[in-house]
């Protein structure tokens, strides 16, 4: 008999949340923050990617019954698809630009901004990533129920 301790998962999902938006007590260097960043994207591209891989077929599935394309045309552009990794990261290492620059420039009032910023652009990303799919889900069910033709 398997006896599963309740709340294991989520403490280790808490310990996660922690470490990732999380910055250590103390004076950063710009290698430092960096670090910080660098060992936080492969998480991030999970994430955002493990998002991606379950919105796609979604998307596929709603914009195929909602009868909006003609034949012959794509729902996505197979261009668009291996590009959107590529510019993802690219607005990633954004994050640490823009940190290192607002820390050179502003004082240490507003604390550690890294965090905010991977925490936002997360939020963006899941956002964009998530959005077709909904969209198309959404007009989808407009449509079954009759609200739209």
């Amino acid at each position: 008999m398997v006896v599963r301790r309740s709340g294991a998962g989520m403490h280790r999902l808490y310990g996660f949340k922690e470490w990732m938006f999380s910055v250590r007590e103390g004076e950063r260097s710009t290698t430092d923050m960096i670090l910080w960043w660098e060992l936080r994207r492969i998480p991030y591209n999970l994430i955002v990617g493990i998002t991606g891989l379950v919105s796609l077929p979604l998307f596929y599935f709603f914009i195929s019954r909602s009868n909006a394309l003609k034949p012959g045309e794509d729902a996505v552009e197979p261009i668009a698809l291996l590009a959107a990794p590529v510019l993802m990261n690219i607005c990633y290492t954004a994050g640490w630009v823009v940190e290192g620059f607002l820390d050179k420039t502003h004082s240490d009032e507003e604390g550690v901004l890294g965090p905010k910023l991977l925490s936002a652009g997360l939020k963006l990303s899941l956002f964009v990533v998530a959005l077709p799919s909904v969209f198309w889900g959404g007009y989808w069910l407009l449509r079954v129920v009759g609200l739209i033709k």
